[in-house]
């Protein structure tokens, strides 16, 4: 599977609120974690936005 890490959202991070925000834009797979400059939300596979059933 393809995993990819998406551009850190600068500014102080809340790892609940990281999660929840990573979950809610991307996808609920998606993992949301707290480094040195904000929250960084990374996801595998193609987000749901992207597909078509």
């Amino acid at each position: 599977m393809d995993c990819k890490v998406l551009p850190t959202i600068p500014g102080t991070c809340n790892p609940d609120k990281c999660m929840e925000y990573c979950q809610h834009r991307i996808s609920g797979t998606s993992v949301g974690e707290c480094v040195s400059d904000g929250c960084q939300c990374t996801y595998c596979g193609i987000p749901p936005s992207g597909r078509r059933n």
